[in-house]
């Protein structure tokens, strides 16, 4: 398992606050969460994978009831970068399956690349 740990560029977002923000505001998120992973993936010298699951857990202030699932926008964000990064040629379900986001207090994004054969 390959494990990368970097700070939150920005507090994550739902699809419930996606859809009431302007479509600059949802880009210039995107692109932020997607920057990053992009960086620290290349600051960690992370090479290609195989097929992968992808599991990202995503940082929060507080403790509570949230639905996990709604916070997809930023961990697709996070595996785009890694793409991007050069991990997997794109994020088909041919090399990547993203699982449910996890939530956890804390300040960093943490995620979790295991093989798919594992």
């Amino acid at each position: 398992m390959i494990r990368l740990a970097f700070p939150a560029p920005a507090r994550p977002w739902s699809i419930n606050e996606e859809r009431r923000r302007h479509w600059a505001w949802r880009s210039r998120m995107a692109a932020e969460w997607r920057d990053a992973a992009f960086w620290w993936a290349r600051h960690a010298r992370l090479g290609p994978c195989g097929p992968s699951v992808v599991r990202v857990v995503l940082p929060v202030t507080r403790g509570g009831r949230r639905d996990p699932s709604n916070f997809l926008p930023a961990a697709k964000a996070v595996v785009d970068g890694l793409v991007l990064a050069g991990l997997w040629p794109d994020d088909g379900p041919a090399h990547v399956s993203l699982a449910e986001p996890v939530l956890a207090v804390g300040s960093d994004v943490v995620v979790e690349i295991t093989s798919m054969g594992a």
